[in-house]
């Protein structure tokens, strides 16, 4: 019935088909040729596939509209490549991608049996010979051809050998491009798409998307959740291979699509985004103590107050054990990006009494008072930098067991002769409250790209758990305590408690060892007079000449620290330690009218006022008494006897505190 071979195609443009076949499913492809003008040379009009015929230059496919005594399956062109009864009668059709679900009809069959045949290649290799058979002899209507079942990942069919007298052709030409869209990860095999996937919270997943055979289209990326809330992306939607970093445990989709010439071709991946489990974390502590010269953690000689005493071997102080672990699966994420370490919160406050430089109460913390434990936590450096051993990380296995420890340490006095520097403090008060975390984190360990901090596998009611801890005491100088010199006077340490919190304490920075002004104290000095040492140092010289002996020295000073931190105290104690100089032998023996204090047998006060007065002149002054000013005090002892007073207007006195030359101290 046909006079050529006929081929007639109508293009659609390709989708992703919302159907039956699921969300990653290509629509199918229907060419029929109708778009173009009767009698057009038909070859690359259409991306998806060519044509040709190699063997018929003479007489190339083109459309054609006169059928004779037959129908075609969609009017009104079809295609020829011939002329009636020819052996040269061919059709190359050339598939840009795979396709599956091939099938057309075949237009005006006349002959009865094998009418022609089918060479059928598969991913670019030829397959297998099919023939075209007609059971109907010449028919009015088209016959259909299905050659879905020869073939998933046909790229190419060549028609030839066709015996039909008339010629037969071709409509409605349906198809499936079947290319792979594959989804690829550099450390698991295979192809991801379809599958469920695990990854690290925080660590870098880079999926690759590829297509083969491949294409000159683009790629789009699209994750669930929202990106800066639940992930990172590195690099964009619109490459073949972003870094995704996602935020919060839980089951996500990466998706992404190849678009190219109208087709839209998708793929996917699953993948559970995992938090490792705390199964344990539990601390123990030595216990808090006062020595000298052992070193412990400072390195300085001299007296410390500890806990323990860390002396760069075994971990001392409080030692933390935590327990970490992941499920034992493949992971999109590199394990050795990620790991665990301790993280801790310090609320500091540390009081002294500087001796040596001034005397001052200084401080250690960002409290707003003393009491106030919330106002002041800070990170605390030491327990991740010094104290830690070296943060492990998923590299080494799947169960991480991980110790740190902290063994705080405070100087009370210290000499480095190499730089002749010298420390003392009266006293000292700790009262640092911690909190210990588990950290999982993500890169470098000190600046790392992610982290958080964990809760126990145990943990119902919080999101997050810590140990929290007090190192806590009081030590004052005392020499009375053999070599050391130095008294713990109470200590509550360490007080250890498991705990879980919904949110974490507000943070003031990072803890330094750089003592300042107490909260609230505006009373600070730059004196050193104001010093105990110092000031019982510069007794031995205004009253008796000369450099204190060691145990002297070590016990006027302790009259003035048992005063602890009351000002009213220290200055009393003050006064009445400069008394005791006019009161000792050595002094009296000076100056015979100083020989008979107040409570003395021989006591005269007309004689040992006057005298009085007149050393207050020259041994705090360093200057002879004015005619007014020494009637005027020997007045007051006279009518007081308050000695300790009258010294308090010497040495509290501009001129004494500012004006006089006191001896170098230390």
């Amino acid at each position: 019935m046909l006079l050529c071979i006929a081929l007639v195609f109508t293009f659609t443009e390709l989708t992703i088909a919302q159907d039956d076949n699921g969300p990653d499913a290509i629509d199918p492809v229907i060419i029929n040729f109708d778009n173009l003008p009767n009698n057009t040379v038909v070859g690359s009009q259409y991306p998806q596939v060519t044509f040709s015929s190699e063997d018929n230059f003479y007489h190339p496919s083109h459309t054609w509209n006169y059928c004779g005594y037959c129908v075609t399956s969609s009017s009104p062109n079809f295609v020829t490549s011939g002329t009636g009864y020819d052996s040269h009668h061919e059709l190359i059709l050339d598939f840009k991608w795979p396709v599956k679900n091939l099938s057309f009809y075949i237009v005006g069959p006349d002959n009865y049996g094998t009418i022609a045949q089918i060479d059928i290649w598969e991913n670019g290799t030829y397959a297998r010979t099919v023939p075209i058979n007609n059971y109907y002899g010449s028919s009015y209507y088209p016959l259909f051809d299905d050659l879905s079942s020869f073939g998933t990942k046909i790229t190419r069919i060549r028609i030839y050998n066709v015996t039909d007298v008339y010629g037969i052709g071709f409509d409605d030409i349906t198809f499936t491009p079947n290319p792979t869209l594959s989804i690829t990860n550099p450390r698991v095999s295979g192809n991801l798409s379809g599958t469920t996937q695990n990854a690290l919270i925080g660590a870098d997943v880079r999926l690759q998307a590829s297509l083969s055979p491949a294409g000159s289209g683009t790629y789009a990326w699209s994750f669930t959740g929202q990106q800066g809330t639940d992930y990172d992306l590195v690099g964009g939607t619109n490459i073949p291979s972003p870094i995704i970093r996602w935020k919060k445990p839980g089951s996500y989709k990466a998706s992404v699509t190849y678009s190219e010439s109208g087709m839209s071709i998708p793929a996917s991946v699953n993948v559970n985004v995992i938090l490792p489990t705390l199964s344990s974390f539990t601390a123990q502590s030595t216990s808090d103590q006062v020595s000298r010269d052992r070193h412990c953690t400072t390195g300085l000689p001299g007296a410390i107050y500890s806990l323990g005493c860390y002396q760069g071997g075994a971990d001392d102080g409080i030692i933390f054990t935590a327990r970490v672990q992941i499920p034992s699966v493949q992971y999109l994420s590199d394990p050795a990006q990620s790991g665990i370490k301790i993280k801790q919160f310090v609320s500091a406050f540390r009081k002294r009494v500087n001796d040596v430089r001034n005397g001052n109460f200084e401080c250690i913390t960002v409290r707003q008072s003393q009491d106030q434990v919330d106002t002041g936590w800070q990170l605390d450096s030491d327990a991740v930098t010094i104290f830690a051993h070296p943060a492990p990380n998923f590299s080494q296995g799947n169960v991480l067991t991980y110790n740190a420890f902290d063994p705080p340490a405070d100087t009370l006095d210290s000499y480095d002769p190499s730089s002749i520097y010298f420390s003392m403090n009266d006293l000292l008060f700790v009262d640092d409250r911690f909190q210990t975390y588990v950290y999982y984190y993500v890169g470098d360990p000190l600046l790392p790209m992610y982290e958080q901090p964990l809760k126990l596998a145990t943990e119902n009611n919080y999101q997050f758990s810590y140990i929290g801890w007090r190192w806590n005491g009081q030590v004052i100088f005392d020499p009375s305590v053999s070599f050391v010199k130095y008294r713990l006077q109470f200590s509550n340490t360490p007080s250890i408690f498991l705990a879980g919190i919904n949110s974490l304490p507000t943070l003031h920075g990072t803890v330094n060892s750089n003592y300042g002004a107490c909260p609230g104290d505006s009373a600070l000095s730059n004196n050193m007079i104001d010093g105990a040492r110092c000031f019982v140092k510069q007794q031995y010289w205004d009253f008796l000449s000369r450099e204190p002996d060691q145990g002297g020295l070590d016990f006027w000073t302790s009259q003035i620290a048992r005063c602890e931190f009351d000002r009213n105290c220290i200055g009393s104690q003050r006064n009445v330690v400069a008394n005791e100089f006019f009161r000792s032998a050595e002094f009296q023996q000076t100056d015979p009218a100083m020989a008979n204090p107040p409570g003395s047998p021989n006591f005269d006060p007309s004689v040992y006022n006057r005298a009085f007065v007149s050393h207050c002149y020259r041994n705090f002054l360093q200057r002879d008494p004015e005619p007014g000013g020494l009637a005027f005090w020997t007045d007051v002892l006279n009518r007081t006897g308050d000695y300790t007073g009258v010294i308090n207007a010497f040495i509290t006195s501009y001129e004494y505190r500012n004006q006089r030359q006191f001896h170098p101290c230390p």
